[in-house]
């Protein structure tokens, strides 16, 4: 073999060697997702921080908040988690591996905010830390056990809050004008009932009795108030604070559902814009309720008469 086959040989050697140190520490960045997770196998979801823990669990199709206390979850708001946090992408190239770097994103343990998944059998599907950095629009995420540090594409932190009041349902009844046979309503001196009779609905106070014009405007608000009963304020367990002025209350609304159920509202001031409510007589959990959707059965016979 000559000098120049000899030569040739060794370059070959060597762009072989360079080819697989490239193939071997391939640092090409890639946008991934940061989450390897079969959403169909979440079973539970626990959402922590320092000072708050949220847990949630899915029952049956519906997810329920387990802890602080049991009540069902925003359900939305769970679906917005999956599709938000859940589907993050991010780079496959770290922004850091420094232990030192975990306090600048705000990724300690004492900073972060911590996500964990389990299945049925509670086995943690995943587990990571979210910080966040002023100013930023997006969100800093590290594994458990990891210092890697990436930046997902978007800023989630909305949807990880371990906060009860964001989390929970805050519908308290939907009832459709076609479900209802009869409303009852006492307000002050005034009581009255309105009845479903074939096409027509009939009012009744006892010295009044007429047919209610179907686009009748006291009628419609009625409706519409029952349609979506929401409250984002709730009372848990204080229910001791408020049993005197709810055992005589300001409003009293019962509705009668074809079907055979009813829906019971008690209504009570509590200071000079809002209502203390509750729901078939249930303890546990009180709402608060604005006195403009109060105002919508504060009726009496002339109102139903126009």
């Amino acid at each position: 073999m000559n000098k120049s086959n000899r030569k040739y040989i060794v370059i070959l050697i060597v762009l072989i060697a360079i080819f697989i140190i490239i193939k071997t520490n391939n640092k090409t960045e890639k946008i991934i997702n940061f989450f390897d997770v079969d959403s169909m196998k979440i079973a539970r979801i626990e959402l922590s921080t320092v000072k708050d823990t949220l847990l949630m669990a899915k029952v049956n199709d519906t997810w329920m908040i387990e802890k602080p206390l049991e009540y069902t979850a925003d359900q939305i708001r769970v679906e917005n988690f999956f599709k938000r946090v859940l589907k993050s992408e991010t780079s496959s190239l770290p922004v850091s591996e420094s232990n030192d770097s975990l306090q600048k994103y705000e990724l300690t343990d004492s900073l972060a905010t911590m996500m964990k998944l389990y299945d049925a059998n509670g086995k943690v599907l995943a587990a990571a830390f979210f910080g966040k950095m002023k100013g930023e629009s997006n969100t800093p995420v590290r594994n458990e056990n990891s210092n890697k540090v990436y930046r997902l594409g978007e800023n989630v932190a909305y949807y990880l809050k371990p906060d009860l009041q964001t989390w929970r349902e805050k519908t308290v009844a939907k009832i459709e004008e076609a479900s209802i046979e009869k409303i009852s309503i006492l307000h002050g001196d005034e009581g009255f009932e309105i009845t479903r009779s074939d096409s027509l609905w009939m009012f009744d106070d006892g010295k009044n009795s007429f047919s209610i014009d179907n686009e009748n405007a006291s009628l419609r608000q009625i409706f519409s108030a029952l349609k979506l009963i929401n409250s984002s304020k709730f009372k848990d367990n204080e229910f001791a604070l408020y049993e005197s002025r709810l055992a005589n209350p300001d409003v009293e609304i019962g509705i009668n559902i074809l079907d055979g159920t009813n829906v019971y509202l008690r209504l009570a001031k509590d200071g000079e814009k809002n209502y203390i409510m509750q729901k078939d007589n249930i303890i546990e959990t009180l709402y608060i309720q604005y006195e403009s959707w109060a105002k919508r059965f504060l009726k009496s016979a002339v109102d139903f008469q126009d």
